[in-house]
């Protein structure tokens, strides 16, 4: 009897085993042929996850395709990196056979050069500066009309569109009368300089200054473009202007060293990449090429669609529209992945408020990006004033009057260069900065009338189809 019910103990110790055991047990994977035993022979924990229970032919594919788009992206990025890398170390190389200081173009600054880079204008747009200068061999006068050549081809070079490509200047930029011949005649020998071939060569140099308001002459220029592409991606124009102004000052020739290109410093392996492509989508990778990007209306269409991904993919879940322009900006220029693994870890908290959102952002991110936010918010509210873009901050996703977090004006920021006064603003600079204008007390819910367009208003530029 007792044999019986130690034999019935036994058969439902084994059925309860068997009914606790998950199903994955079985089909517990095969050690490798190469494994040793030592290895293999540890305990083994068990744990069901009814999560895990998934179709392991289906998981495997995903994940294949996924590594494949990875490995892709990261092929044709490494490819293009190492192009753009060449080429740009080629040309340094040639211009410092003969500039010792190697000068090249940058986010602010354009430098073109002309006549086998014996001649070069640099525009360096925060100061308002331009520098026409031209190399002549060392002990030797120039001869006759030989500077007015290389200034004519300079500035005609600065002065002309190519190709799609926008002009870095305007006649309009330069005050009073633009004459050549003067400009020529007021070159004068500041020094030598000796390149990398050894050669030692006079500079001939003439400065002159843009027009003290050369900076909203500039944002005027582009403003029907980014009104087009701010109203299609429902954005304030006066927060695309604010990054614009930021990122390259209005240069549409604007090169940084990440590499990023164009007025809105489109970085291609990102934001580039991210509008043109997405991730996921089974489309074709596709990395825009530098000329498509220095030219104006393919890049503000980049950008402005980036800060609607940014708005819409990224902080969808943000409700405050003040916070959710603190992350995109913040985003714009940290990453968005960046902001976000900051909020999953807790170091961002987004159930505080918007000026103590704002003091986080300043103490975690680096001090590019905290500079850049306080920037890019300050001149958000400068551009605003313009009555160009006022009647157009309608419907906009963001507040057009984001308040700067404390006291108004933001301490730390400087006035946008350029003498005449903003419109409904103190003169600059040496007066006191813009004020930021205060919100409604409801933020987001305030019924704006739908303002038409002006007439006067011109039609965005084509955007090219294909990417080269």
């Amino acid at each position: 009897m007792r044999t019986r019910k130690n034999n019935l103990a036994a058969w439902l110790l084994g059925v309860s085993f068997c009914l606790a055991t998950p199903p994955t047990q079985a089909a517990a994977p095969a050690e490798d042929e190469g494994s040793s035993n030592e290895e293999a022979s540890g305990p083994v924990n068990w744990t069901w996850d009814p999560a895990r229970v998934v179709n392991p032919t289906k998981k495997a594919a995903k994940k294949s395709e996924y590594d494949l788009e990875a490995d892709q992206l990261k092929d044709i990025w490494t490819q293009f990196r190492d192009q753009e890398l060449t080429e740009w170390n080629q040309e340094l190389a040639l211009i410092q056979e003969k500039w010792s200081d190697g000068a090249t173009s940058t986010a602010k600054t354009y430098v073109g050069y002309a006549h086998e880079h014996s001649a070069r204008v640099r525009v360096d747009y925060e100061a308002g500066n331009v520098h026409v200068e031209a190399l002549i061999p060392h002990q030797r006068e120039p001869r006759s009309g030989e500077l007015v050549t290389d200034v004519r081809t300079l500035l005609d070079n600065a002065l002309s569109p190519s190709a799609g490509l926008a002009a870095p200047l305007n006649v309009d930029d330069f005050p009073g009368r633009f004459d050549l011949q003067e400009i020529a005649a007021r070159m004068s020998r500041e020094g030598t300089t000796t390149g990398t071939d050894g050669v030692t060569r006079s500079v001939y140099r003439m400065s002159m200054k843009l027009v003290p308001d050369h900076m909203v002459r500039r944002a005027e220029r582009y403003l029907p473009l980014i009104r087009s592409w701010s109203r299609k991606n429902n954005l304030d124009p006066a927060l695309v202007l604010g990054v614009v102004r930021q990122e390259s000052a209005f240069n549409p020739r604007a090169r940084s060293g990440i590499p990023a290109f164009g007025l809105m410093q489109i970085v291609p392996d990102s934001a580039g990449r991210e509008v043109l492509t997405g991730r996921g989508r089974g489309k074709p990778i596709r990395v825009p090429e530098p000329d498509f990007l220095y030219r104006p209306e393919n890049n503000v269409m980049i950008g402005t669609k980036y800060l609607a991904i940014l708005r819409d993919r990224y902080f969808s879940e943000i409700s405050d529209p003040i916070k959710r322009l603190y992350l995109m900006i913040a985003a714009y220029n940290w990453g968005p992945t960046r902001v976000r693994t900051a909020i999953r870890r807790k170091r961002v908290n987004l159930d505080v408020g918007s000026e103590l959102l704002f003091q986080k952002l300043q103490e975690i991110t680096p001090e590019e990006t905290r500079t850049y936010l306080k920037q890019v918010l300050r001149y958000k509210d400068e551009f605003a004033e313009l009555p160009q873009v006022q009647p157009f901050l309608v419907n906009a996703a963001v507040p057009a009057a984001a308040p700067s977090p404390g006291a108004s004006p933001r301490p730390g920021a400087s006035p946008m260069p350029g003498g005449s006064p903003m419109p409904g603003g103190s003169p600059m600079p040496g007066g006191s900065p813009v004020p930021s204008v205060s919100p409604s007390p409801s933020l987001g819910a305030v019924p704006v009338p739908v303002v038409s367009p002006s007439p006067e208003a011109s039609p965005a530029m084509p955007v090219s189809e294909k990417i080269p």
